[in-house]
């Protein structure tokens, strides 16, 4: 680039060399936000600010207004010094991310505050993508503020009051992309669930068929979440919940203390489920002086259950949760399911937990369990009653099923999912 002597001299300018354009470039693009004045002749192009003009080529030019474009959306209608200092950062980072990361895809994810949806629906899929070369992604603590006029892609989890519409529709009007997150099906839950009261309201039900119809896409867990909702979105995708088989940990089968362990896992959320197998849990129980009922996350009194034959393991942090659930070193883990429309919808994370720790699995024959194989599949009473008795006499089967999990499970890990994340997001950018 050259300033007002060379302009006048006629010289012609050739493009910056790459190693210098991160430091001469930014000053060029917080003055074209600003409103500098530009001519060009030929591949030469004269940028001018407080009458001072710089003479550039028009290939740097042409990477100067992509930053600045990107930077003009975001900013306030009044200008002030911080407005100033503000921008000259923007230009920094815009033209660093433009100089090592062209054309990739920026996704913001506004998480739900519960940890365990959020780092499985937001989380999970971020650390993905920043696994690949073609997107950036980063969450939010914070409620939807300016930060996400920074990105391509937003995606809003669960959330659905008047403001988060608005707030939808506000960044669309700027060019962004926005996806809904949604991984249950609010509109069928059962009077048992925790959130039935406030879910299970009309309104509560439009705000989130509102939210579905104004989203560039709706992001859901299941195919069957897919079918159900397809009606109300423009776009619907299923990203599935994934696991981290490299840094999940594993049971140990260190105990020697000549119990049969069987482990039920779950938050009061799921009360309803766990009814489906206590009758036979108790028959079981009461037949095997060895055995017990290890409960993690819940603690309940039923005259169905010896109650010293129950062993209860508090519920604990998000964070130590895997850590936990392979120390209970169970023989197998129990995933009842309920056999309602809500369940239909829900995923088979419960049993990829369990398969990632090293548990042979006796599971429900419903919704998405039935659908993956969760291990050995029960339709009533007698049948959970019989696995267990079976797993119990044959402890070299429950080894075997040990093996086959692990191998279930290597299909959910999070890296085989990467790319195809990777391309979701790609491709909502890709149509505009």
């Amino acid at each position: 680039m050259q300033d007002t002597a060379a302009a006048k001299a006629s010289v012609r300018v050739e493009p910056v060399v790459p190693s210098l354009k991160g430091l001469v470039l930014p000053e060029i693009v917080a003055k074209l936000v600003l409103g500098a004045q530009v001519r060009r002749i030929d591949d030469q192009v004269a940028v001018t600010f407080e009458g001072a003009p710089v003479v550039m080529h028009l290939q740097d030019f042409e990477f100067a207004t992509r930053v600045a474009d990107q930077i003009r959306k975001k900013m306030p209608r009044r200008v002030t010094p911080g407005t100033v200092i503000s921008l000259v950062e923007q230009a920094q980072k815009g033209v660093s991310a433009e100089l090592f990361q062209p054309g990739v895809v920026r996704v913001l994810y506004y998480a739900t505050m519960s940890k365990v949806s959020a780092f499985y629906r937001c989380l999970m899929p971020m650390y993905a993508l920043n696994m690949g070369g073609r997107a950036v992604a980063h969450a939010s603590n914070a409620r939807f503020g300016r930060e996400a006029l920074n990105y391509d892609v937003v995606v809003i989890q669960i959330d659905n009051s008047p403001s988060v519409l608005e707030f939808t529709i506000a960044l669309q009007a700027q060019g962004k992309k926005v996806v809904y997150e949604i991984d249950d099906a609010f509109d069928c839950l059962e009077p048992w669930h925790p959130q039935y009261a406030s879910y299970g309201q009309p309104a509560r039900q439009e705000a989130i068929r509102a939210m579905m119809a104004q989203a560039d896409a709706v992001q859901v867990s299941t195919q069957w979440l897919a079918d159900r909702y397809r009606g109300h979105a423009k776009r619907i995708e299923v990203v599935p919940n994934m696991v981290e088989l490299a840094s999940w940990p594993r049971a140990d089968r260190l105990r020697r203390d000549g119990l049969f362990k069987v482990l039920w896992a779950g938050s009061p959320s799921h009360s309803g489920d766990l009814e489906v197998v206590i009758p036979a849990m108790g028959r079981f129980l009461s037949a095997h002086p060895d055995a017990r009922l290890v409960l993690f996350g819940q603690t309940i009194k039923d005259a169905r259950l010896p109650a010293a034959q129950v062993e209860i393991v508090d519920f604990c942090e998000f964070e130590e949760y895997p850590f936990k659930l392979a120390a209970v070193d169970a023989d197998v883990a129990l995933a009842p399911l309920a056999d309602v429309p809500f369940n239909y919808g829900k995923s088979n994370l419960r049993i990829l937990q369990y398969w990632a720790t090293g548990y042979p699995v006796v599971s429900s024959n419903v919704g998405p369990y039935a659908e993956v194989g969760g291990g050995i599949l029960c339709s009533d009473e007698e049948e959970w009653l019989a696995s267990l008795e079976t797993l119990h006499e044959n402890r070299e089967f429950g080894r075997t099923m040990v093996d086959e999990g692990f191998e279930s499970v290597k299909q959910y890990d999070v890296l085989p999912h990467a790319k195809k994340i990777e391309a979701f997001y790609s491709s909502l950018v890709e149509r505009r």
